[in-house]
């Protein structure tokens, strides 16, 4: 009866396993816009603890007022716009043609003007 148990719960140990591991890389490649909830796995209401956890250091950070706001930029043009005591996220900008919605809206980038001669 032990030999059966185990039998069953290795299966079901083996999913639960795979399903954690596939959540964690789906949040690192996770570019969807879900309008105002998040951007890719930043959340709005989200800690700066849990920003800088998801995300690593900013690449490029201006500080605002103690009362007000800061922004954290990373390379992937993702700018994260968080209270400056760190409380929450406010906005999330993504300048990123990759960030997309669940119906494909995203950004269009111009590479350059077009000249006529």
């Amino acid at each position: 009866m032990r030999n059966m148990a185990a039998w069953r719960l290795g299966p079901v140990l083996a999913f639960l396993v795979s399903s954690a591991l596939a959540h964690c890389e789906q949040a690192q490649n996770d570019h969807l816009i879900v309008p105002w909830e998040r951007i890719g796995p930043i959340e709005l209401g989200m800690t700066a603890a849990d920003l800088i956890r998801i995300k690593g250091k900013p690449t490029q950070t201006a500080r605002g007022p103690a009362d007000g706001i800061s922004v954290y930029s990373w390379k992937d043009d993702l700018s994260i716009y968080i209270r400056t005591d760190g409380s929450y996220v406010t906005q999330i900008c993504a300048l990123d043609p990759a960030y997309a919605t669940v119906n494909g809206v995203h950004l269009v980038r111009r590479i350059s003007p077009l000249s006529t001669c």
